[in-house]
């Protein structure tokens, strides 16, 4: 017969914990902080995708909806039951039908239509224009006192030291003026 087995204690760490949170309380907490990200940048990422027409920027909205829990915008669905259409009716599979299939590539052959690591750095460089552009904002309604051209050169130094990024200050105010503060 088995010897039967002595229960381990637990360490006091855990024993002694009078804290009202349990795991779940945390859990709760975690969601809903990924529900509020999620609610502030999927509008964000819909505008991108609307400019550019990048399904990277729809697979990310699809990935911060699942994150938070949330129910998927119909944007993102509609996307997806196109390329549920797109695998279910094809007749044959290559590297660039599945592009197509994806919605990287506009049509299942001919060259030049892909878009592969082209979409990569077309979602991280639009990214990178439109968070800046916001920086920019916020900081001309912060910081009255500098100019647009300091604030531009600020931020362009900030890039190339943090992020190694080679771009100038009149890029960024380029950019700037690009858009409608309204």
């Amino acid at each position: 017969m088995p010897k039967k087995a002595t229960p381990k204690k637990l360490p006091n760490y855990i024993a002694n914990d009078k804290s009202e949170l349990s795991i779940f309380d945390f859990i709760s907490q975690e969601i809903e902080a990924k529900k509020r990200v999620a609610t502030y940048r999927l509008p964000k990422l819909q505008h991108h995708y609307q400019e550019t027409g990048n399904p990277l920027f729809i697979w990310e909205a699809y990935q911060e909806t699942r994150k938070a829990l949330l129910p998927i915008p119909g944007w993102v669905a509609e996307y997806l039951d196109q390329v549920a259409e797109r695998a279910i009716t094809v007749e044959q599979y290559s590297p660039e039908v599945t592009e197509y299939i994806m919605g990287f590539r506009k049509t299942p052959d001919g060259p030049g239509t892909g878009g592969g690591a082209s979409l990569i750095k077309q979602r991280k460089t639009y990214s990178r224009k439109m968070n800046t552009i916001i920086h920019a904002i916020f900081m001309k309604k912060g910081r009255p006192e500098m100019s647009l051209d300091d604030i531009c050169n600020f931020l362009a130094n900030e890039m190339q030291e943090g992020d190694g990024i080679d771009i100038t200050g009149d890029t960024i105010k380029k950019w700037y003026y690009e858009y409608d503060k309204t």
